[in-house]
């Protein structure tokens, strides 16, 4: 999400002032934020506070984003719906679907839910299949790049959708600001990810190609930052501190800060887990075990428990199966001090079923929140989403 902000930033001065070369400034006097920042922000509030699965409360939150800065440089279609009594989609296609929407993949936790978030906040607006494809497409891209997949992977994944064989010299002289579309955009972003040597190069790449290059940037650069990872500091903290201040309710720096959580939780490996690692877990500290059992849906005997709060949120995670297959060994020892601690939790955790063989073990005093954010879900979606909700609930 860092990356769209920073892609979207770099490229403004340039979206109606192509530059057709790779030296220029990233950041200049005039550089700023547009609709590409503010909706991207806003799809992170969307993801952080849980309203993907509803949406009344998705429309709501874009037109308070868009009309609390509506001067922010959107299309014709997209402002009318922002002021309309009654928004409806509109059969967009438009680029405004993929620029928004990598946020989705930082909160979801899996190929699944990437999907079907890039969807809900998609299908709200921009409802064309083109729309939806290019915003799916954008995510997905990010997503793989998250979980460490090579470029050669997200390219054969993304060429199922979009034909990436451009010639860049040819593509630079010939792309201009015509078409805002999707599929004139989304292919573009991807291959300047795809020929980059890092962030920087890749945002160089991606406005010196021309077009909608704030909008082009503000993809490829989405892209760029899951893969890359680290991004410089000072081009950071300069490209952010464009941003717009506080206002009504939209607190961009608030929502950085929540996603920076996000970001460092998701970084942060899962702790394996054994008998020495479960025995250093304060049992105090655990907020909810995820059992599957031997012939359960999804990943048979898994063991996921989360602990802790706010920044000092850790996860562990661990295979049943394996354990029980080992007879009386140390894997066995972990197997009978999990079931031991199910004893001990009955009376401070309350039981989820998930279907399918798969129970959630949750913490009391988080059950009521637990129960309230998937009380329109059913089982599958409870748990395709179990995860980030109780990550949400620690924070």
């Amino acid at each position: 999400m860092i990356g769209a902000l920073i892609g979207d930033i770099v490229g403004s001065v340039y979206e109606f002032d192509n530059i057709k070369t790779k030296n220029f400034l990233l950041l200049s006097p005039n550089s700023h934020f547009t609709d590409d920042s503010v909706m991207t922000l806003a799809v992170a509030e969307i993801m952080q506070k849980g309203y993907v699965s509803n949406g009344k409360k998705i429309v709501n939150t874009f037109r308070k984003w868009g009309r609390n800065f509506i001067n922010a440089g959107y299309g014709e279609l997209f402002i009318h719906w922002l002021l309309s009594d009654n928004p409806q989609p509109y059969g967009s296609y438009g680029n405004g679907a993929a620029m928004r929407v990598s946020p989705v993949a930082w909160y979801a936790d899996s190929v699944g839910e990437v999907k079907e978030y890039a969807r809900a906040v998609t299908q709200v607006t921009h409802n064309h299949p083109e729309g939806l494809k290019g915003a799916e497409v954008t995510a997905m891209c990010v997503y793989y790049a998250r979980i460490g997949r090579s470029k050669e992977f997200i390219r054969k994944y993304a060429e199922q959708y979009y034909d990436l064989n451009f010639d860049y010299e040819q593509l630079r002289k010939n792309y201009f600001h015509v078409e805002e579309s999707c599929q004139n955009t989304v292919p573009v972003a991807i291959y300047c990810f795809l020929i980059s040597d890092s962030f920087e190069d890749c945002l160089r790449s991606a406005v010196s190609i021309g077009g909608d290059c704030d909008t082009t940037s503000a993809i490829a650069g989405a892209i760029s930052e899951a893969y890359y990872k680290k991004i410089n500091r000072e081009l950071i903290v300069s490209a952010l501190s464009r941003l717009p201040a506080a206002k009504n309710g939209c607190d961009a720096q608030e929502v950085i800060y929540n996603y920076a959580s996000r970001k460092k939780f998701l970084c942060k490996p899962a702790i394996k887990l054994n008998y020495d690692t479960l025995s250093g877990i304060d049992i105090s500290k655990i907020n909810a075990i995820k059992l599957a059992q031997p012939g359960a849906m999804g990943e048979p005997g898994e063991i996921y428990i989360i602990s802790g709060k706010g920044e000092n949120v850790f996860k562990y995670h661990g295979n049943i199966c394996n354990f029980i297959k080992k007879g009386e060994s140390v894997d066995q020892k972990l197997y009978n001090k999990i079931k031991e601690w199910l004893g001990l939790m009955s009376l401070s955790f309350v039981e989820v079923y998930m279907g399918y063989g798969n129970f959630l073990y949750i913490r009391k005093n988080l059950s009521y929140e637990f129960n309230e954010a998937t009380k329109d879900m059913d089982l599958s979606q409870i748990y395709t989403h179990y995860r980030g909700i109780i990550w949400r609930l620690l924070q």
